[in-house]
């Protein structure tokens, strides 16, 4: 994949320990301390949606786990955005026997997030849950839904949507889901982002992987990062039962755990570095999170973000370091 640049483009509850293990466990009917919001206005809006006959503790836990780890940036955005977003998750999780599966941990890191990276923040959720629920509904399994979308997603705009690369002449920056149904294009990165957010909203849970470089040697990458062949490529993982975290690679390969760059070019990355690991991201900073990976991966370990060479010194986004599992048959 040659290298490319993306887009420049009522009362106060109990409080709750920042452990997500603690919010999943320990939390019966405490509900949540909702301090952390900046404004007396998201507070007031916040307090007015705990007090719905209809809105359940696990819901107030979620909103409280989003809100709590949401970027710097987010803060201005209407408390609406995160009700709603909640709201749809667990409509989602209702309503499909294979969301009901994903434990609780799974479910407020990688379903319910409205963002995957630092794109513009699309409220992609309602019109996504509306356009597959129909589709995706006699469906068994998330490794079923995980194949189905990654083969029909592409088609909710005409013509579908495709790949192009990030350095051609057009000057890619479609990178929102929004932006690349518009444009009908987007490089790996938006691809990624696109069918992630495909994939949530309707409770599967999904993140993007990638790494800033490939690192493939001086014989097929003589300006080592420099060259076209070391540059950056992101896709898209899924977590199924029994198997856990499997990748996708968008518009590629329709299974499971096959594309193009795996094993030969993951098998020359290196776990601990920078440049040369492959990350999977997160919502809520590695450090709060029980289990290597989320999700007790033995082969993922904590990192403080994710890197994002198009935005290299923005470290908004929490990751894990991945490498290890793609180097090994996965």
């Amino acid at each position: 994949m040659a290298s490319f640049s993306q887009p420049r483009c009522s009362s106060v509850l109990a409080a709750v320990s920042l452990s997500l293990v603690v919010i999943g466990c320990a939390v019966a009917a405490a509900g949540a301390d909702f301090a952390h919001l900046r404004t007396q206005e998201h507070k007031h809006a916040a307090a007015q949606w705990l007090e719905r006959n209809d809105t359940t503790d696990e819901m107030a836990r979620a909103l409280w786990f989003l809100t709590s780890h949401m970027p710097p940036g987010d803060r201005s955005m209407p408390m609406r955005h995160f009700t709603d977003t909640v709201e749809l998750a667990f409509e989602a999780r209702r309503e499909f026997q294979w969301a009901k599966s994903v434990p609780w941990k799974i479910f407020v890191n990688d379903v319910l997030p409205y963002a995957a990276l630092t794109e513009p923040r699309d409220p992609w959720r309602p019109m996504f849950y509306r356009h597959f629920r129909d589709q995706v509904k006699n469906l068994t399994s998330l490794h079923e839904v995980a194949v189905w979308m990654n083969a029909n997603a592409w088609n909710i705009v005409s013509p579908p949507i495709v790949f192009e690369p990030g350095n051609s002449p057009t000057g890619l920056n479609e990178y929102s889901p929004f932006q690349v149904m518009a444009a009908g294009h987007a490089s790996c990165t938006g691809l990624a982002v696109f069918i992630v957010s495909c994939l949530r909203s309707v409770g599967v849970p999904a993140r993007i992987a990638g790494t800033p470089h490939w690192n493939l040697g001086p014989k097929r990458c003589p300006h080592g990062d420099a060259s076209d062949d070391c540059g950056n490529h992101d896709w898209a993982e899924v977590w199924t039962e029994p198997g856990g975290w499997s990748f996708i690679d968008p518009r590629g390969n329709l299974n499971l755990n096959s594309s193009w760059f795996f094993p030969l070019w993951t098998e020359h990355q290196t776990p601990g570095t920078h440049n040369h690991s492959i990350f999977a991201t997160s919502w809520a900073g590695t450090e709060h999170i029980e289990g290597q990976g989320g999700d007790d991966d033995p082969l993922a370990f904590p990192r403080t973000h994710f890197p994002m060479v198009w935005d290299w010194s923005n470290t908004v986004v929490p990751g894990w370091d991945v490498t290890v599992r793609y180097n090994r048959t996965v």
